[in-house]
């Protein structure tokens, strides 16, 4: 699988150090669940999806904004149908794991 980015116009604000922009990506070979487009715009990321689907993540008040960390809330988002189902996933495989 390749990725190709087109544009990636990532910038931070002076006054306010948020993070905002936007990043095409072409996506070849298996990309069902890897975004076509991507925008940043502190403390929101948004992810487009080649199925015409969009998914928003959303820091909390007291984090701080890291971009990569929006893009892959959006894809496990994507991945899981929310949030929720993807902490029970990982709280499931957790508790197999304790039990050997």
């Amino acid at each position: 699988m390749t990725v190709i980015i087109h544009r990636c116009d990532v910038k931070r604000d002076p006054v306010t150090g948020n993070i905002y922009g936007e990043m095409v990506v072409e996506n070849t070979g298996d990309a069902d669940n890897k975004p076509t487009r991507i925008i940043f715009n502190d403390p929101c990321t948004i992810c487009f999806f080649d199925d015409g689907s969009k998914v928003i993540s959303r820091c909390g008040k007291r984090e701080k904004y890291e971009p990569e960390h929006g893009v892959m809330a959006c894809i496990v988002k994507k991945l899981y149908g929310s949030r929720q189902a993807f902490i029970k996933a990982v709280a499931k495989g957790k508790n197999q794991q304790e039990v050997k």
